[in-house]
């Protein structure tokens, strides 16, 4: 895949989740299910950066750190 079609790939789902609150709050949960330290504000953030026309991921670094520390401690119970 190249980083345009990556891109798009994400968008996609972008606004197929925030086009149904319904369907976010399951996946939310459904995350929350596997990590209980979750920050679901920086799953939102990411969310609403990729609906921004020509996102660059690198916008949401941080909100994927907190996410991946999120994750090392969970695996680590």
């Amino acid at each position: 895949m190249t980083q345009q079609e990556i891109k798009q790939a994400i968008s996609g789902i972008s606004q197929l989740l925030g086009s149904n609150p319904q369907m976010m709050r399951q996946q939310l949960g459904m995350l929350k299910a596997l990590i209980p330290n979750l920050d679901e504000a920086a799953v939102n953030r990411i969310i609403e950066k990729t609906k921004e026309p020509g996102f660059n991921p690198r916008q949401f670094e941080t909100e994927l750190q907190a996410i991946v520390a999120a994750i090392k401690s969970a695996e680590a119970i």
